[in-house]
């Protein structure tokens, strides 16, 4: 069964969701968690699960990860809000989870970061090629954020920069859409034939505009995190990655020459292959 978890906190997740429930949904009884009783729906194959929650799950949802019913997920995914202050253009982003800082002010657990399906998050760049949603661009967004202690992959859909997208009705029931069809899918199917991880490059990950459409992405370290790498992250990077191998891309000028020197020891380190774009 693969999951999708919303919070009613979330203007856009709630949205989403009330699309998503008129797809034959049906309301179960609820899960108790330490944080309440949160509502819980199952379609009728019971193949996908939808579950409420209150909290802000970038910075509080670190506590899904004790519910029986994330654990035995296929895939979670959460469909929630974007905010940018320095990005006013309407956005559709997807990414993984992941906290390369030791601080947990932004969410997440210190230098943990969670499960990632490199197909999952192709599948949705490749679904908004297919068939975009008119007057938003599609952004891959660097690794942030959390929950980072879920066990199995993750992945966050998001709608913004700000209030009027989380608003935008025919955005939310877009979204809902490609997260049915993504949830729909066994995680056998999402999975790529192998996977890459990114270094450099600011939080939208422009970059990837300059790889092959045809390579999918689990986790990008942006420019803001590179001076924060450790063996123990890159470990994580491609150890946390459902698919292998894995590789690496460099942005060659999204990081400085130090940078970039640190970035390929460690990748060395580790085995790991890489090109620069």
């Amino acid at each position: 069964m693969n999951l999708v978890v919303y919070s009613a906190e979330d203007a856009c997740g709630s949205n989403c969701a009330k699309f998503l429930l008129k797809q034959g949904f049906v309301e179960r009884a609820p899960i108790e968690t330490t944080n309440g009783k949160k509502r819980f729906w199952l379609n009728i194959d019971k193949t996908i699960g939808v579950l409420e929650a209150s909290e802000r799950l970038s910075v509080d949802g670190e506590y899904l990860s004790r519910l029986d019913v994330v654990k035995n997920a296929g895939l979670i995914v959460f469909p929630y809000r974007h905010r940018s202050s320095s990005n006013p253009a309407p956005v559709l982003t997807a990414h993984s989870t992941g906290n390369f800082f030791s601080s947990t002010e932004k969410g997440g657990n210190p230098r943990q970061l969670s499960r990632s399906c490199a197909g999952a998050l192709k599948f949705v760049r490749d679904y908004f090629q297919k068939s975009p949603l008119r007057g938003y661009e599609f952004v891959f967004e660097a690794t942030h954020h959390g929950p980072t202690s879920l066990t199995n992959p993750c992945l966050f859909i998001e709608i913004g920069p700000s209030q009027m997208q989380w608003n935008d009705l025919a955005a939310c029931e877009y979204v809902s859409k490609l997260v049915f069809s993504l949830a729909c899918t066994p995680v056998s199917n999402l999975r790529a034939p192998s996977a890459f991880i990114g270094f450099g490059g600011g939080h939208y990950n422009g970059f990837l505009k300059q790889v092959d459409g045809g390579k999918a992405f689990s986790f990008a370290a942006s420019k803001h995190v590179l001076d924060e790498l450790d063996s123990s992250l890159v470990k994580q990077m491609a150890e946390n990655t459902l698919e292998k191998p894995v590789f690496a891309v460099i942005d060659w000028n999204g990081c400085t020459g130090e940078q970039r020197k640190k970035i390929i020891g460690l990748l060395e380190e580790q085995k790991i292959g890489w090109e620069k774009v």
